[in-house]
């Protein structure tokens, strides 16, 4: 008889455990995800159960896992190189011109895709495949088509003014926001440098030049040609006032305005800090 009580109210305990558990669980996956601590009734702001965040920069955004960080880098020929998840690349380029008048001629049209929000132009290039979209005066290239592609979308920002096409590659980005010491790099075509100098100045909001321009920037490569050369720029951001201004720089000329030739110029907005 003893025998039997014991073993009654081992399998009343066990009915009970298995019941619990399976609540546990069953709350566990509800939607397949987890429920928020303190969400006893499944009814959380969808936001919170969210597995993703938007990556907004250069001028678009897209959807990429929490925790997820993009990495990035300038390549030698002047795009951005923005490292995604699941292989995607994004290359961001500041002198679309450039691009399609020595890149693009050598690559084999495919056709037009709708990708997210935009229309992209599908290329075909020693059998990698790739996709073209450009905006005023930069353009994206994506290369392989995960599907975090499907949220891409262009949102833009403030534009270069000016010779913005000379402007293939610059660390400082159109409408970012800057302070402190910056050693920013660069590469320009055109003409822009004498002896390895680079004109630059500091404008305010009204594009009017101010005192506190770092007066000029250095080549870093052969400063002889109308070709593309590398250089750099050092500011203090720290000393200038806050608020929005331009960073500009000018084709030098040694003789001051007296070759009568045009100077070219162009002005990248920013956000100083």
């Amino acid at each position: 008889m003893q025998n039997s009580k014991t073993n009654t109210i081992l399998l009343i305990t066990l009915i009970i455990l298995i019941i619990g558990l399976g609540i546990y669980f069953v709350g566990k996956d509800i939607n397949k995800t987890q429920i928020p601590i303190g969400d006893t009734k499944y009814d959380a702001d969808p936001s919170e159960l969210k597995s993703t965040y938007t990556y907004t920069n250069h001028g678009f955004s897209i959807e990429l896992p929490k925790g997820f960080k993009p990495s990035e880098e300038i390549t030698e020929m002047g795009p951005t190189a923005i490292y995604l998840n699941d292989g995607a690349v994004i290359y961001y380029i500041t002198n679309p011109s450039f691009w399609e008048k020595y890149n693009i001629p050598s690559y084999t049209y495919i056709k037009d895709e709708k990708i997210g929000s935009d229309t992209f132009k599908v290329y075909n290039y020693n059998k990698d495949t790739f996709y073209w979209f450009r905006k005023g005066n930069v353009s994206y290239e994506l290369h392989g088509k995960p599907d975090v592609y499907n949220s891409f979308k262009f949102v833009g920002w403030p534009q270069i003014e000016g010779d913005k096409d000379s402007l293939v590659s610059f660390s400082i980005k159109s409408g970012q926001e800057v302070s402190g010491k910056v050693h920013a790099t660069g590469v320009l075509s055109g003409g822009y440098f004498f002896e390895g100098n680079l004109p630059v100045a500091i404008l305010d909001a009204n594009q009017n030049v101010t005192k506190y321009g770092p007066g000029h920037g250095q080549a870093t490569t052969d400063w002889m040609t109308n070709e593309n050369v590398s250089f750099y720029i050092d500011f203090d951001f720290g000393v200038m006032p806050k608020g929005k201004a331009y960073i500009q720089l000018t084709q030098d000329d040694p003789s001051g305005g007296e070759s009568g030739r045009p100077i070219k110029s162009l002005r990248i907005p920013i956000v100083i800090k």
